[in-house]
């Protein structure tokens, strides 16, 4: 696990700090392995580079790695009698003291087949990249003293999760559209120093930053999605689909040129050199 040891207690996720202390303590107590996924890591990696992200969130999600449904159903329960309150919802929970909503996402021996079913309610939940993407941590912390930390995937790892969500429930997650294109529109922030260091062979005659930063977005994905070959298959499925579906265009090509008030064709090549990064053999 890399280390960043900029401080975010400026950062929006401080007004959860007494809540996630607590969640914390408890995961100690279990030694039960997570990470943070969903928008709030996005903005994580975004506090870094004084980006702004395109919406707030009061969720906060984390995958949690266990053994069995048993033990977490008892990491609840011990989350109870710290002042977390079970939703409908089977993995959500609401902190008492204040507004923030918790989601446990369970994954590990606990899955199978990349899903998690919650009996109770006829839920399946699909996991799939978390166990990939445990491999890969970078850890952030709260404060100066570095009492509390956040692991969180790096952002190439918050693009695959959110391309997946999206791809299980769409049309209805439009949010996972904003939080992806506001990704690639921002990723030459995060690689341009790697992109003069090892991508030199992106600097020809065609070169802009976000040409570029989609071709190196998609080298990072390979990285990931080369541990399995069921994700593999399904990023490279979602992508091949959207950039063929140029008459009528797909929805990613419809919503990210809306976004940046811009052309298919144009939003399309970025795709494109998404989905070569992936196929390069650099």
């Amino acid at each position: 696990m890399s280390n960043s040891y900029k401080n975010l207690k400026h950062y929006a996720f401080s007004e959860h700090t007494t809540a996630f202390k607590v969640l914390t303590e408890v995961f100690r107590e279990f030694s039960i392995h997570y990470f943070l996924i969903g928008a709030q890591a996005r903005d994580v990696h975004f506090f870094q580079k004084g980006i702004k992200p395109n919406r707030g969130t009061r969720d906060i999600d984390f995958a949690v790695m266990m053994q069995d449904m048993t033990g977490y159903n008892e990491l609840k329960e011990a989350l109870n009698k710290k002042g977390f309150e079970n939703t409908k919802d089977p993995f959500r929970l609401n902190w008492s003291l204040g507004e923030t909503v918790i989601d446990l996402l369970p994954f590990g021996q606990i899955e199978e087949n990349y899903t998690v079913n919650f009996d109770e309610r006829e839920l399946e939940l699909s996991v799939l990249g978390y166990s990939e993407l445990n491999e890969e941590l970078q850890e952030f912390y709260l404060d100066e003293d570095e009492a509390v930390s956040i692991p969180v995937p790096p952002l190439h790892g918050i693009f695959l999760l959110k391309l997946l969500s999206w791809d299980d429930t769409k049309p209805d997650r439009n949010k996972d559209l904003k939080d992806l294109n506001q990704i690639l529109n921002n990723y030459w922030e995060f690689v341009e120093d790697e992109a003069y260091e090892n991508h030199l062979n992106l600097f020809d005659d065609n070169f802009t930053t976000k040409i570029a930063a989609a071709r190196i977005l998609g080298r990072h994905l390979r990285s990931t999605i080369q541990k399995s070959p069921t994700l593999q298959t399904n990023i490279i499925r979602i992508l091949e689909e959207q950039t063929n579906q140029v008459d009528p265009p797909g929805l990613m090509l419809q919503s990210f040129a809306s976004e940046n008030d811009t052309s298919i064709e144009e939003v399309k090549i970025l795709l494109d050199e998404i989905l070569k990064g992936i196929k390069d053999r650099q």
